[in-house]
């Protein structure tokens, strides 16, 4: 029991560590946002080495030299973590207030606990303004993080028909998951760590951490993406138009129909504003208020009506139908097909 518990206490960081490795092999060969998943996985590692320590050894009521750097990974994880989201979301280099707006509270915290070190201070002393740090960081942090995320995603989704590879809603539900989780955490930190020494209660937020650890830098690693291919690909609006929006709506509708250029695999709505002869944005917001839908789902809608007949036909494999209909991969159709109908394909055509 002694050696579950003691492993638990770890866990945590041999999983930020593997990641931190993982990423860290060939990091000057990444893309900008991996090159900051490796550096908020750095940084976590040293949080969760911090807690295994702590959690491991006799309890302390002054600073020790490992509470340098517990403060200031502690305060530090949130700004890397933003630093991730806006390099995931945003081409632009960051400027040099955006770094030191970041980064300021973690050295304050560092140098504050510094001199409590030299001092002899209690760690008391430096919890509650730790805790405040961390309070403040976590509701800026995660309101901020998750504005970019979802106004990212939604520009995805509104400007190509496949989205498999592009979307970061898979970020975004594992980022909400460790933001309640670090709550938590923040919750019983403030409560006083010394309450969890001996206890095995420990096991369960490590437990969470470890398994938000491993999905968080799983999805981070595969996500190839990069958001300046997004603004190449959306360099440029289309033209002026001064169609009226249910004209514009029937054009559309028109176009999709008669000419389906939802068959093409790497249709985006460039390639639609042009066939219609409009400007990107009012498609995109004709399509919104008219269908109820993001681009990539109204087209998805016209791919998985196609697809019907040829699976009533009966002469096309999955494969081939998931081809022919414009679609990206199997999965993407299978997926599709299972959200316009409740049905995958086999069960639809077996009803039907």
């Amino acid at each position: 029991m002694d050696f579950i518990e003691q492993l638990f206490k770890v866990l945590p960081f041999l999983a930020s560590l593997f990641w931190t490795i993982y990423l860290g092999v060939n990091v000057r060969n990444r893309d900008n946002a991996q090159k900051m998943l490796f550096l908020f996985m750095l940084v976590e590692t040293g949080l969760f080495l911090c807690h295994a320590i702590y959690y491991n050894s006799a309890l302390c009521t002054h600073f020790t030299a490992w509470d340098l750097l517990y403060y200031l990974c502690s305060t530090s994880v949130y700004p890397a973590y933003y630093l991730y989201v806006i390099r995931l979301t945003d081409g632009m280099k960051l400027t040099f207030k955006q770094i030191f707006l970041m980064w300021a509270p973690p050295m304050c915290m560092f140098l504050f606990v510094l001199v409590g070190y030299v001092y002899g201070w209690t760690r008391s002393k430096g919890e509650f303004l730790a805790a405040v740090i961390r309070v403040s960081q976590l509701v800026v942090v995660g309101i901020l993080s998750f504005k970019r995320l979802y106004v990212y995603d939604m520009k995805i989704r509104n400007f190509y028909s496949s989205i498999d590879d592009k979307t970061v809603k898979s970020t975004m539900v594992i980022s909400i998951l460790y933001f309640i989780a670090s709550v938590c955490s923040v919750i019983l930190s403030v409560l006083g760590r010394e309450w969890f020494i001996g206890s095995c209660i420990l096991c369960v937020p490590s437990f969470v951490f470890t398994i938000l650890t491993i999905v968080f830098g799983y999805i981070g690693s595969k996500y190839k993406f990069k958001v300046e291919q997004f603004d190449s690909d959306a360099s440029g609006d289309g033209v002026e138009s001064d169609i009226q929006d249910g004209q514009l709506f029937l054009s559309i509708e028109n176009n999709m129909a008669d000419k389906q250029l939802f068959l093409q695999q790497g249709f985006n709505i460039n390639e639609l504003a042009a066939a219609v002869g409009s400007n990107r944005t009012y498609v995109s917001e004709t399509i919104n208020a008219h269908f109820g839908r993001t681009f990539s789902d109204y087209v998805n809608h016209y791919r998985v009506e196609y697809a019907k007949n040829l699976l009533q036909a009966g002469a096309y494999t999955i494969g081939d139908i998931a081809a022919k209909a414009g679609f990206s991969s199997i999965e993407s159709f299978r997926r599709n097909f299972r959200n316009e109908t409740g049905l995958s394909p086999s069960q639809w055509k077996n009803d039907d």
